[in-house]
């Protein structure tokens, strides 16, 4: 059956102190910065779903650990309600921001001393996968007040290195023999555009694996024409900047994807250049 209440659930610690009457977005930069203008009846509903999944996890595991004598749940909230408190004294102390940055430069502050940290880098994985990594530790360096370029310059970093690979392929295509400042451009070039999708709100990993994933639909649909079927259309030029929907969303063979103009089944599919034309 559904296991009981957790060790101590009934003793933990109320909310912190002045929480009830936290004060409101114009007293507190980073809910003002994240706070949505409203939000349908449907999303109210998905979003308490959600929390009900999450708070289930959390108290399946204290049931857990308390099992084993490592922790209980009120140890679970009393940590969170510490950290809480001790983090923000902007909201329960004295101490003044005035801007989601200052709350992050803060924040990074007080985490490194209360744990004893020499760096701010400490505790990231070095196993994330590369762009994440490129993008937590800008964000990082950053948040302790690190003068990173702006958009323009980390694009102009992205051509510059660009610019820098050689004007033809290797002989067999293999990675392992590019050159070391080939792999130092690539990856330059990499580590700017992982910024420089961070500054527009873009996360560069999810980016990457949504057009890996549309690549691959690509590719499959191709497989999937019967034999003698007419070649894919010509991709489309991408239409201009401007409001609207994502101009490249959903897009597929003919319509801006990532195969040439001709693939048919059977055949080599080659990638188009991209529109900024950044290889010549």
């Amino acid at each position: 059956g559904m296991p009981g209440p957790a060790p101590g659930l009934a003793g933990m610690p109320g909310p912190a102190p002045g929480l009830a009457g936290m004060p409101g977005p114009a007293q507190v930069p980073q809910r003002s910065s994240g706070t949505a203008p409203g939000a349908s009846p449907e999303a109210v509903e998905h979003l308490q779903e959600e929390l009900g999944d999450l708070l289930f996890q959390v108290f399946f595991h204290a049931v857990l650990a308390a099992e084993e004598g490592w922790f209980d749940m009120a140890d679970v909230a009393r940590g969170v309600h510490d950290k809480l408190v001790g983090r923000h004294p902007h909201v329960f102390g004295d101490a003044v921001a005035h801007t989601p940055e200052q709350v992050a430069a803060r924040w990074e502050v007080l985490k490194q001393a209360e744990k004893g940290r020499t760096s701010v880098f400490e505790g990231i994985p070095a196993a994330l996968p590369a762009l994440a990594l490129a993008a937590k530790l800008q964000r990082k360096a950053e948040s302790i007040g690190v003068t990173l370029p702006d958009l323009a310059g980390r694009l102009h970093q992205v051509a510059a290195a660009a610019g820098r690979l050689p004007a033809s392929p290797s002989a067999s295509g293999e990675t392992l023999e590019a050159a070391p400042a080939t792999i130092a451009a690539v990856g330059e070039a990499l580590f700017a555009l992982a910024d420089a999708a961070r500054r527009v709100g873009v996360d560069p990993e999810s980016a990457l694996r949504t057009a890996s994933t549309r690549f691959r639909a690509e590719v499959e649909a191709l497989e999937r024409r019967p034999a003698g079927a007419p070649p894919a259309a010509a991709p489309q030029a991408p239409p201009a900047p401007g409001p609207g929907p994502d101009p490249g969303a959903g897009a597929g063979v003919g319509s801006g994807g990532h195969l040439a103009a001709g693939s048919v089944p059977g055949g080599a599919p080659r990638q188009i250049d991209p529109p900024t034309d950044l290889n010549r």
